[in-house]
């Protein structure tokens, strides 16, 4: 979870906010070099949050392949 996080520069205060959880343990529970680690709910409830970001991002970005096609199509003539 860490380096997709921080691949993706997410912003942690969000995450953190949305799991209920201050900053600065959300932080502390993300580094694979600190001791405190995600307990298994917890990774499940971030999980859900980075799927429902999946979820809205593919449907803002969801093309169709024809529609598509024509434009490119009708930008070429």
């Amino acid at each position: 979870m860490e380096k997709l996080i921080n691949k993706w520069k997410l912003n942690k205060g969000l995450l953190a906010k949305k799991m209920n959880m201050p900053l600065g343990t959300f932080c502390n529970k993300l580094s694979s070099k600190h001791s405190t680690q995600f307990s298994d709910a917890e990774l499940i409830q971030l999980k859900m949050i980075l799927k429902e970001l999946q979820d809205d991002i593919f449907n803002e970005v969801d093309i169709d392949f024809n529609n598509a096609l024509k434009a490119i199509v009708k930008a070429n003539k």
